[in-house]
């Protein structure tokens, strides 16, 4: 039934687009599984909105304190929310040049099990590598905001974890566990949103041509939204206690069986 293979691809969303596992890749080889097109660009849409619910929810604390720092009258706090504004657009600058300019290589790349299960197998090598390098306490920056978007930019390839190459650059850094989490997270709020409005206007006309109908898209944005806020609280905790690494095997393996299984 489209139920079930709608709450499946829900529970890998909010599940692999936080852990460092990717969520293009797993959606893209369980879609080939389970017959649902590619997921269906509203479908995805839907989907990742869910997870900028559960981003939003987790750090609501930080997001409404940056946003009552914009207009504080204290002249600290209002330039402490400004730059941290100006690290996230700094971040989003990379992906979004890349987007536009590569746009239709990296869908046709999406399209391949072999591309995503290298990418997958590069991701695991990257996670594992951080288990070399000791925890850090270094604070955000200009140069840690480029870096980080950066690996973002780079994590748009299918396979690629956005949350695994945007935290192991932070570690590489030696940024805080705490302060790179909540960074790689609240700088991708701009990214999902942007994207999750041109895949809605991209995907609403498609949207009869497909088994899925408007209950089954609030179906998957709920279940990826709950799914999502328990996956955030499972990799901060993996983060403080320096264990980022051990995704690195799971995605090891997945690349491997992506390769030669699909």
């Amino acid at each position: 039934m489209i139920e079930v293979k709608v709450l499946i691809l829900a529970i890998l969303q909010g599940i692999a687009e936080f852990l460092p596992v990717s969520s293009s890749g797993h959606l893209d080889l369980a879609s080939r599984a389970l017959g649902v097109s590619a997921p269906g660009l509203l479908l995805n849409a839907v989907l990742h909105f869910g997870t900028l619910v559960a981003v939003v929810v987790f750090y609501r604390r930080t997001v409404i304190s940056l946003v009552k720092g914009f207009f504080a009258e204290d002249g600290a706090e209002r330039r402490t929310s400004w730059t941290y504004f100006g690290f996230v657009l700094l971040s989003m600058i990379p992906s979004c040049l890349v987007y536009f300019l590569a746009r239709e290589g990296l869908d046709a790349a999406g399209r391949s099990p072999q591309c995503i299960g290298g990418s997958l197998l590069f991701t695991g090598v990257v996670l594992l590598s951080t288990a070399f390098f000791p925890r850090g306490k270094g604070a955000l920056s200009w140069g840690v905001a480029l870096l980080m978007g950066l690996a973002q930019a780079l994590a748009l390839f299918p396979g690629l974890s956005r949350s695994g190459m945007t935290l192991s650059f932070a570690r590489t850094l030696k940024v805080d566990a705490d302060k790179s989490a909540e960074f790689s997270f609240l700088m991708v709020i701009p990214i999902i949103f942007g994207g999750t409005l041109l895949e809605i206007v991209r995907g609403w006309g498609t949207l009869s041509e497909t088994d899925v109908q408007p209950l089954h898209l609030l179906l998957g944005g709920v279940v990826a939204a709950v799914v999502g806020y328990f996956s955030l609280v499972l990799l901060v905790r993996t983060l403080r206690s320096s264990r980022l690494w051990l995704f690195g095997p799971y995605c090891i393996l997945a690349g491997l069986l992506a390769l030669f299984l699909v």
